[in-house]
């Protein structure tokens, strides 16, 4: 006789689900199960799905626990039981995303430098040097490297939009004498048997190298890629620039990154305590930039075998940021 489970399981198999996934839903649908030990899932009322969440919540499960749960079941009901009216009961659960710990570029530089694998280094100077996803760097084939450009054509594993990313001049270098030495379809940063790098490998080596800078902070390989987004902000470059730079395109994103760098501070006043000079010329957020945008894009697309537009971008993105900050 077939079990429920059995009916998700094979449902799962055939849509091509990814093997973590398969396991947490038939987990939770177990779990169901063992809570209705002497019925079927399938005559169950809206009540009693109501009552097997809040056993959940009373459990004090991880919010993050409780939403696979809530996927899982609803799916279940949704997909295979096609019970839409038990569907609809299971809850909502919205996570609110912590705010991401960001290490200074200082920070983020002595701990690369601690980094003994030169494979490892390279690969986390990629991450921070051009703001990648860790999937990102252990997909990239020397193929993809651009060295007359300077460039690298990253697709994305979330978007899948390719995109063309400048090459940063201190990991330069080490893609020049990996694209000399090895094939183009060969992987950028290889493990032993020629697959993708271990993701655990490279996080050992990160973890590991934080403590020999005697850096602290809950930092992780993510923090690169925050840090990417914030030095650039602080360097004068729009938010919206960087991360339309990034490929993300998402209102909610725009929100998210937008908050994690403002520090909180204490209102200590009332606008009543303040003379306000309204309609006596633009504010800083609508004053035009020092340098022009037109005039930067058109630095940061030019090319001269006898120049490097790196550190004059870098500065003239800074003069915009003092100009705009009336500094």
């Amino acid at each position: 006789m077939t079990t429920t489970v059995d009916s998700v399981a094979l449902f799962l198999k055939q849509r091509g689900y990814r093997p973590r996934t398969s396991e947490s839903y038939l987990f939770w649908v177990r779990r169901m199960e063992s809570h209705f030990p002497d019925r079927d899932i399938s005559s169950l009322s809206p009540e009693d799905v109501a009552s097997f969440f809040q056993h959940l919540q009373a459990r004090r499960l991880s919010g993050q626990s409780v939403r696979q749960a809530t996927s899982a079941i609803r799916f279940m009901f949704r997909e295979i039981l096609r019970r839409k009216d038990l569907a609809d009961v299971v809850p909502n659960i919205k996570l609110t995303r912590p705010k991401a710990s960001i290490p200074t570029q200082q920070e983020v530089l002595a701990i690369i430098a601690k980094v003994d694998n030169k494979q490892f280094q390279a690969a986390l100077k990629c991450i921070y040097g051009m703001g990648l996803e860790l999937q990102d760097v252990r997909s990239l084939k020397v193929k993809h490297i651009d060295l007359q450009e300077h460039k690298i054509r990253v697709q994305p594993q979330r978007s899948k939009v390719v995109r063309l990313v400048p090459i940063p001049r201190f990991v330069l270098d080490d893609l020049k004498s990996i694209a000399k030495a090895n094939t183009p379809d060969q992987y950028i940063f290889p493990s032993k048997t020629g697959a993708p790098l271990a993701e655990q490998s490279l996080q050992r080596a990160w973890r590991a190298a934080q403590r020999a800078a005697n850096v602290a902070g809950a930092y992780n390989i993510r923090s690169l890629r925050h840090a990417y987004i914030r030095h650039l902000e602080l360097l004068g470059v729009p938010l919206k620039d960087v991360l339309h730079h990034l490929g993300v395109h998402k209102a909610r994103a725009l929100e998210y990154y937008s908050s994690y760098g403002a520090p909180s501070t204490d209102l200590t006043f009332s606008p009543a305590d303040r003379v306000l000079h309204e309609g006596e010329g633009q504010s800083s957020l609508d004053s035009a930039p020092y340098v022009s945008e037109q005039r930067l894009t058109q630095l940061s697309e030019a090319h001269s075998p006898n120049f490097d537009f790196t550190r004059l971008l870098a500065l003239l993105y800074e003069l915009n940021s003092a100009s705009r900050n009336r500094k």
